[in-house]
């Protein structure tokens, strides 16, 4: 059974053959170009109205005239379809944007043949009209030329360069460089010097559509084959290194007249890509003077820029089943990656609707065109100017842009290596300063981790007597407060541990049974272990009816609690003192080791002191009295605690004084090391001087014989040589006695001291 298509359909079908594609609906490759004229209708025109409306326009150009000389004019199409039923009652301005709007969707050139608000109005294909040929963007309107004689006129297209100037030189070399000698010709053509000969004048743009495009002028060429050396290689200049190094975005255009068109908007700078190529096959896009070698040129920019590093290397082949190519950094797998990224762009961007049409009435049909991937995929060669004489003006200053362009980041940097030295000095330097701060880090990591922290508590004791007994008032300031809670005035907590538990020390008659009793009060945190002697205070008493009568006895486990802490205070700053003892200073650190020592020995004389406060506490004779209340084995007790507590103290105090000692002698070694650098320098610029000084003297007589004999008179000119020779050995010698006359005086003098003395 046949399929009998809609009205719709042979109309798409019937404009697809006046396009130039006879196998349409057999062969789908024209169907993004016709989506793409069918979505622009807008308006109030139906769809059959709107294929209707472009077949008329292409066929009216494609009408063979009986008098070749006659032209198929744009008035004479303003004509017709004016006069026609359809259009007879509507404006004739009306009449006309309709027309342009639809040659201009045809004709690819869209955005040149509408009015342009930022222009004032005008179209831009009439204002480079009448500026080439009238010297006037303003002017009558062109409808007189046929419609290729109205594109060519207006400069739109690129057109090939065939000549060069005289005074053009071609190097015989390909690098990017030779390739941009065609640079300093492109400009500005005035007014005054443009004629009607449009075949020799191409344009370019670097702005936006609304700016006059440059025109490149091209005088003789000398050797044809010279050219050939003009050859800019794909892996040099293509989409991703323009993106990477050039900061150049890809912006997908259906104008294809802004084709590699460099162009800067919003502070960026923009590569306009055509993006129907399936169009370029249409046969009647040469009514609008796009040539066939044209449309070659711009299918085969599409490899060059997407596909320049064809040959896939060894490691993509085999690491794709590990995805090595979604992150691999080679410009291989990064080209392929940025051209998934662009097919992905263009997607998005054959979807958009076009502005004007009305949703309820139209459906957007897709603008992806197959061939432009197909093309991409392609395998590429080379810019050259024989290969792409029409496109060749923008490739030039595409290259320019990418020479010129600078880092742009700091990734950048790592990626560009167009300039070796750059890259090979930011690469060491990196290096080196990744060194420098892993070197930085372990120097922290390694002082933080020998820091010891000491955090000093006091506990203050008062005791009065009374009737009944005694009263003791302890004042501390431990509190309950967790350290891990103070952060804001002790950052070093960070990287303290603890463990609430009393360790045994090595003590002067201390109890072990006392100094390793474990504490009932367990807490993962800071918890400060001086908080517990409240709670656990009778725990460490061995006869409560002894601490009820002598309070010195019941005071027992604070002298016992303060003098474990301040014995492991001692093997701290012992345990420092022996490690800055036993090794061999470096000169380097000797300033750093010098301020240990002084803060260090500024703990043992205050802590020292503090002994000396305990001691006399603790011999209190008023204390003493307390205790012949007491029972005679009672009284033995507490004596004998009394005896332990000053044992301890005295051991401690005696400790923290011999350890000052040798500090202090640490100290006057340290300092006599640090100075002893200083006097080797001195020593040693003193013997240079003394070279100095004996050079200086040698020399002396030279520069002054020099000096004298080099006066211009003639009667020092008519001496001999041998006056000269005479004349500096004599000073020489007179200085020379001098020098020694001075060495044996003080000789003299020394013999004098010596001779004296004996």
């Amino acid at each position: 059974m046949n399929h009998i298509p809609s009205a719709s359909g042979r109309l798409r079908t019937d404009l697809a053959r006046a396009l130039g594609f006879p196998n349409n609906p057999y062969d789908a490759a024209a169907e993004p170009y016709v989506n793409y004229l069918t979505n622009r209708c807008i308006g109030g025109d139906t769809m059959e109205e709107h294929i209707k409306l472009l077949i008329t326009v292409v066929t009216y150009f494609q009408e063979v005239q009986a008098d070749s000389s006659m032209k198929k004019s744009v008035q004479g199409l303003l004509d017709v379809v004016s006069s026609s039923a359809a259009y007879a009652h509507q404006n004739l301005e009306d009449v006309e944007d309709t027309l342009l709007y639809i040659i201009g969707t045809w004709s690819l050139l869209l955005s040149s043949f509408i009015h342009l608000p930022t222009a004032g109005g005008l179209r831009k294909i009439m204002a480079t009209y009448n500026l080439r040929t009238h010297g006037s963007p303003y002017g009558i309107q062109p409808y007189g030329e046929d419609l290729a004689g109205l594109v060519a006129g207006s400069g739109l297209l690129p057109t090939a360069i065939h000549c060069l100037p005289s005074n053009h030189k071609v190097y015989k070399q390909a690098p990017l460089q030779d390739a941009t000698a065609l640079s300093p010709f492109l400009q500005l053509s005035s007014a005054s010097s443009s004629t009607n000969h449009v075949d020799i004048t191409g344009s370019i743009s670097v702005s936006n559509d609304g700016d006059l495009q440059r025109r490149v002028s091209l005088g003789f060429l000398h050797d044809l084959d010279s050219l050939e050396s003009l050859t800019i290689n794909a892996t040099r200049l293509n989409a991703y290194t323009l993106n990477t190094f050039g900061a150049v975005d890809i912006a997908w255009t259906h104008n294809v007249s802004r084709h590699l068109l460099l162009s800067k908007r919003d502070g960026r700078h923009i590569l306009e890509i055509f993006s129907l190529p399936c169009a370029l096959n249409a046969t009647s896009l040469q009514l609008v003077g796009i040539t066939t070698e044209l449309a070659q040129e711009i299918r085969e920019t599409y490899s060059l820029l997407f596909n320049a590093s064809h040959d896939t290397p060894r490691h993509t082949k085999f690491g794709r089943v590990l995805g090595i190519g979604s992150f691999c950094w080679c410009c291989f797998c990064s080209m392929r990656r940025y051209r998934s990224r662009a097919i992905m762009s263009y997607n998005t961007f054959s979807q958009h609707r076009t502005l004007g049409v009305k949703r309820a009435q139209r459906t957007h049909k897709t603008e992806y065109d197959p061939l432009l991937v197909k093309l991409m995929s392609s395998e590429p060669s080379d810019w050259t100017p024989d290969m792409f004489p029409h496109l060749w003006a923008r490739i030039v200053i595409l290259g320019e842009h990418l020479e010129r362009a600078k880092p742009w980041s700091v990734w950048v940097l790592f990626r560009d290596r167009r300039d070796t030295l750059q890259f090979w000095t930011f690469f060491f330097a990196t290096i080196v300063v990744f060194l420098t701060a892993v070197q930085v880090l372990l120097s922290v990591a390694q002082v933080v981790g020998n820091l010891q922290f000491v955090i000093e508590q006091d506990i203050s004791i008062t005791i009065e007597s009374d009737r009944d007994g005694w009263t003791a008032i302890l004042w501390t300031d431990v509190g309950s407060r967790d350290l891990s809670k103070s952060h804001e005035y002790h950052h070093f907590i960070e990287h303290m541990t603890a463990k609430t538990e009393t360790g045994h020390r090595d003590i002067c008659l201390l109890p072990v049974k006392v100094l390793g009793m474990e504490s009932a009060i367990k807490h993962t945190s800071l918890f400060q272990t001086a908080s517990h002697l409240p709670s656990e205070l009778h725990i460490m008493l061995d006869d409560h009816a002894i601490a009820d009568r002598d309070a010195l006895y019941a005071l027992t486990p604070v002298f016992l609690f303060a003098a474990a802490s301040e014995n492991q205070l001692l093997s701290a700053l012992q345990r420092w003192y022996d490690i800055i003892v036993s090794t061999k200073w470096d000169p380097k650190y000797s300033t750093e080791h010098l301020e240990q020592l002084i803060l260090h020995k500024y703990l043992l004389d205050d802590h020292a002191n503090r002994q000396e406060e305990v001691l006399r506490f603790i011999k209190s004779p008023v204390l003493a009295r307390w205790a012949n209340s007491l029972a005679q084995d009672q009284s033995v007790v507490a004596q004998e605690s009394n005896d332990a507590h000053k044992a301890d103290y005295e051991f401690l105090l005696s400790r923290y004084r011999q350890l000052s000692l040798h500090y202090q002698e640490a100290i006057s070694v340290l300092v006599s090391a640090i100075s002893l650098p200083g006097s080797r320098k001195q020593i040693t610029i003193a013997a240079k001087d003394t070279k100095l000084t004996i050079l200086a003297t040698i020399f002396f007589p030279l520069s002054y014989c020099t000096w004298i004999f080099g006066m211009n008179f003639v009667e020092l000119q008519q001496l001999s040589i041998w006056i000269w020779v005479i004349i500096m050995v004599s000073v020489g010698l007179a200085t020379f006695a001098l020098y020694q006359w001075n060495e044996r005086k003080q000789l003299w003098e020394f013999w004098a001291i010596v001779d004296a003395k004996v």
